[in-house]
Protein backbone atom coordinates (compact mmCIF):
# COMPACT_ATOMS: atom_id res chain seq x y z
CA UNK A 1 0.00 0.00 0.00
CA UNK A 2 2.90 2.36 0.58
CA UNK A 3 3.88 2.28 -3.08
CA UNK A 4 0.36 2.98 -4.29
CA UNK A 5 0.05 6.10 -2.14
CA UNK A 6 2.40 7.89 -4.54
CA UNK A 7 0.65 6.77 -7.71
CA UNK A 8 -2.78 7.13 -9.20
CA UNK A 9 -4.50 3.80 -9.74
CA UNK A 10 -6.86 3.62 -12.69
CA UNK A 11 -9.11 0.67 -13.37
CA UNK A 12 -9.10 -0.52 -16.94
CA UNK A 13 -11.39 -3.03 -18.62
CA UNK A 14 -9.92 -6.06 -20.41
CA UNK A 15 -11.39 -4.79 -23.67
CA UNK A 16 -9.56 -1.48 -23.34
CA UNK A 17 -6.06 -2.78 -22.59
CA UNK A 18 -6.37 -5.65 -25.07
CA UNK A 19 -7.46 -3.20 -27.78
CA UNK A 20 -4.25 -1.26 -27.12
CA UNK A 21 -2.23 -4.30 -28.30
CA UNK A 22 -4.32 -4.68 -31.48
CA UNK A 23 -2.55 -1.65 -32.94
CA UNK A 24 0.83 -3.40 -32.67
CA UNK A 25 -0.02 -7.05 -33.24
CA UNK A 26 -3.30 -7.06 -35.14
CA UNK A 27 -6.74 -8.27 -34.10
CA UNK A 28 -6.83 -10.80 -31.27
CA UNK A 29 -8.59 -14.13 -31.88
CA UNK A 30 -12.23 -14.42 -30.75
CA UNK A 31 -11.77 -17.87 -29.19
CA UNK A 32 -10.69 -17.39 -25.56
CA UNK A 33 -7.98 -20.09 -25.54
CA UNK A 34 -6.42 -18.74 -28.75
CA UNK A 35 -6.66 -15.16 -27.47
CA UNK A 36 -4.97 -16.04 -24.15
CA UNK A 37 -2.16 -17.84 -25.96
CA UNK A 38 -1.64 -14.84 -28.27
CA UNK A 39 -1.53 -12.50 -25.24
CA UNK A 40 1.05 -14.83 -23.67
CA UNK A 41 3.17 -14.42 -26.82
CA UNK A 42 2.96 -10.63 -26.44
CA UNK A 43 3.97 -10.83 -22.77
CA UNK A 44 6.89 -13.10 -23.64
CA UNK A 45 8.05 -10.60 -26.25
CA UNK A 46 7.93 -7.75 -23.73
CA UNK A 47 9.70 -9.73 -21.02
CA UNK A 48 12.48 -10.80 -23.39
CA UNK A 49 13.56 -7.15 -23.45
CA UNK A 50 14.28 -7.42 -19.71
CA UNK A 51 15.09 -11.04 -18.94
CA UNK A 52 15.42 -13.75 -21.57
CA UNK A 53 15.15 -16.51 -18.95
CA UNK A 54 11.69 -15.49 -17.69
CA UNK A 55 8.82 -17.26 -19.43
CA UNK A 56 5.37 -15.80 -18.62
CA UNK A 57 2.53 -18.20 -17.91
CA UNK A 58 -1.10 -17.75 -18.86
CA UNK A 59 -1.63 -16.65 -15.25
CA UNK A 60 1.04 -13.92 -15.32
CA UNK A 61 0.77 -12.68 -18.89
CA UNK A 62 -2.32 -10.51 -18.26
CA UNK A 63 -0.58 -8.78 -15.33
CA UNK A 64 2.53 -8.14 -17.43
CA UNK A 65 0.48 -6.69 -20.29
CA UNK A 66 -1.67 -4.50 -18.01
CA UNK A 67 1.46 -3.11 -16.33
CA UNK A 68 3.04 -2.47 -19.72
CA UNK A 69 -0.17 -0.83 -20.95
CA UNK A 70 -0.15 1.50 -17.92
CA UNK A 71 3.51 2.37 -18.49
CA UNK A 72 2.89 3.30 -22.13
CA UNK A 73 -0.06 5.61 -21.49
CA UNK A 74 0.54 9.35 -21.44
CA UNK A 75 0.43 10.87 -17.95
CA UNK A 76 -2.77 12.79 -17.32
CA UNK A 77 -2.50 15.82 -15.07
Amino acid sequence: LGITSFHTINKVSPQKWQKFYNQFYGQLPKVKKDRKNKLKEYATSIMNDFNEDYKPTLATSDAILIAHYGKELPIEE
